[in-house]
């Protein structure tokens, strides 16, 4: 009898643990991702203001090419992609400036994220894993 419950505890414990673990671990991502978010929004004003499409994609491909925890990048607006790389877009060889407009699609995003003028953060299933979604508003003194 005392056997099973000190084992019943030490797996009550563990399990607890492994849970704190994975929320310290979620938000670690949390604040990267927002914090990746909300820098890019802020680098790509000037490139909006200026409509260098080229430099967009340009750090939009490189974002999601140098973190590994990046699932997807998109840049829109008015609704037209000036930007987006995906498992999808890799998967098929396609460079960043050869994919279709229509492409984005696939993520789902919401529509109160594009509308959204602050950073939002979601938790969505695509590409075939859980993943944690940001947003951010590129907005300049022109488009406000």
């Amino acid at each position: 009898m005392t056997l099973t419950s000190a084992a019943s505890l030490n797996y009550i414990s563990e399990t607890q643990r492994l849970v704190e673990v994975e929320r310290h671990i979620r938000d670690g991502i949390a604040g990267r991702g927002a914090t990746l978010t909300a820098s890019h929004a802020l680098a790509l004003k000037s490139f909006v203001s200026d409509n260098a499409f080229s430099k967009v994609r340009a750090l939009v491909a490189r974002a999601i090419r140098q973190d590994r925890d990046a699932v997807y990048g998109l840049f829109l607006r008015d609704n037209r992609a000036w930007a987006y790389s995906s498992p999808t877009t890799r998967a098929l060889g396609q460079k960043s400036e050869s994919w279709s407009e229509d492409a984005w699609r696939e993520t789902h995003i919401a529509l109160e994220a594009l509308r959204s003028e602050t950073l939002t953060q979601r938790t969505v299933q695509a590409f075939g894993k859980e993943i944690l979604e940001f947003a951010a508003p590129v907005l300049n003194a022109k488009r406000r």
